[in-house]
């Protein structure tokens, strides 16, 4: 029997007993791992953490500035008065002056070129802010227009013309869509209404009558240049036997008078629809025959295009345009030559990518502008006018352009004009008799 121990068993008289235990042996080497057992079954999640305290509220942000409405608020004699109203309860009026009439083809209406030569000699001026006289003339209006496009924001620039209505009387916007035959890219609208009427007549003797197949009673009114003919509710004819000739007075509800002493034939009331009920013998010498009339209104809605800048004739005439209440058209100047200010004004569409040699009378309307290059005209004198209007994205638009413009406003430092990002610009180019000078306004 092996074990590691030393045992020994010793037998007395057929009995045996153990002797003591003996040492105990080394230990002997590690046997094998065993196998890995189960995986034990999950124990319980552990208790949620307690949540964290709030944060303190921010401050509420200020309340952003839009506009609500553009809308004409009065006429005086020829001057008009359009409101901005701004969602902040704010707003901001201007001025709108209508020109004498010229003579040949009008200058252009709307959009922002805004041409003007001023003819007579002047040396080289300083563009200033702050300082209206130092404004050469038709660059004066061009920056004018561009402190209007400032103070409206983009809101007023619509890519499609909505329906002429009653809601939007009086309201003005600038069309920057595609030239169609209703409406040309860059010009300025203003929604108007126009009037015409319908018209009845009740003759209390009943000598005479109206044949509306023969004409109409607004047509008679018209047809002999009666103004307001709409006013007249009632009046008289009076007829002469001596002569064959009636006599027409017209009084509106107060009794006023419209017109009077309208002296017609009887042969030129049949031609124009009366009808005598009873043969002329039957009238008596200044008899008179009492009439009513009733006439309807009907209103109509359309956009037309106004002038918010010079127009001409070909006669020199010009729109005197107030901003805030200062004319910016006769500033400082002694005369102003609009002949070559035709509608003949070229729009001319950027690249996203583009390079353009400045052309004289000319919109480069852009949208997101990537690059550009821009290069001046060989030759050019102080008529010399054109706009570039083009937006700098969330990338920065590069711009290339001769060292001799002379820069001024917006995002100009240095002399140098350095497009930042989200930006619509418009660049207003002019020749003042020595150098080219760049009006820039930015519009965030």
């Amino acid at each position: 029997m092996e074990s590691n121990r030393n045992t020994t068993i010793q037998v007395y008289g057929g009995e045996a007993y153990r002797g003591p235990q003996g040492l105990q042996g080394p230990v002997g080497p590690q046997g094998p791992k065993g196998d890995q057992g189960p995986v034990g079954p999950k124990g319980a999640d552990g208790v949620n953490g307690k949540d964290g305290r709030d944060g303190v509220d921010g401050k509420d942000g200020q309340d952003g500035k839009g506009i609500k409405s553009v809308t004409l608020v009065g006429t005086k004699d020829k001057v008009k008065t359009y409101r901005i109203e701004y969602t902040d309860g704010t707003s901001f009026d201007f001025q709108v002056k209508d020109g004498e009439d010229g003579v040949g083809k009008g200058g252009m209406s709307g959009g922002a070129v805004l041409k003007g030569a001023e003819k007579t000699s002047r040396k080289s001026q300083d563009y200033n802010d702050n300082n209206a006289e130092h404004y050469p003339s038709s660059k004066a209006l061009a920056d004018a227009i561009a402190k209007l496009r400032e103070e409206m924001g983009n809101t007023w620039q619509l890519e499609e013309m909505p329906e002429a209505t009653a809601d939007l009387l009086g309201t003005i916007v600038q069309y920057i869509g595609e030239t169609d035959s209703s409406y040309t890219h860059g010009y300025v609208y203003e929604c108007k209404s126009s009037s015409s009427y319908t018209g009845t007549i009740y003759f209390e003797q009943h000598k005479v009558g109206f044949d509306t197949d023969a004409g109409t009673v607004v047509g008679f009114f018209e047809d002999n240049n009666i103004d307001n003919y709409f006013n007249v509710t009632h009046g008289t004819m009076t007829y002469y036997v001596d002569g064959d000739i009636w006599a027409l007075e017209g009084l509106d509800a107060d009794n006023n008078v419209v017109f009077t002493g309208l002296q017609l034939y009887t042969q030129d009331l049949e031609d124009a629809g009366f009808v005598f009920l009873n043969p002329m013998t039957d009238f008596e010498d200044e008899e008179v025959i009492d009439f009513e009339t009733t006439f309807t209104e009907v209103v109509s809605y359309f956009w037309e295009r106004i002038n918010v800048q010079p127009s001409s004739g070909g006669s020199g005439a010009v729109d005197d345009v107030e901003v805030n209440g200062v004319s910016v058209v006769t500033d400082g100047v002694a005369s102003i030559d609009l002949t070559d200010y035709q509608e003949k004004a070229t729009i001319q569409a950027l690249s996203a990518t583009d390079s353009i040699t400045l052309a004289d009378n000319t919109i480069y309307n852009g949208g997101e502008q990537t690059a550009l290059t821009i290069a001046l005209p060989a030759t050019v004198d102080v008529s010399f006018l054109c706009e570039i209007d083009f937006t700098s994205g969330t990338t920065p638009s590069t711009l290339a352009y001769p060292n001799s413009i002379k820069w001024f406003g917006t995002d100009v430092s240095g002399g140098v004009f350095v497009p930042a990002t989200s930006t619509r610009y418009t660049l207003l180019f002019y020749f003042d008799g020595v150098q080219y000078v760049c009006i820039v306004k930015g519009i965030v």
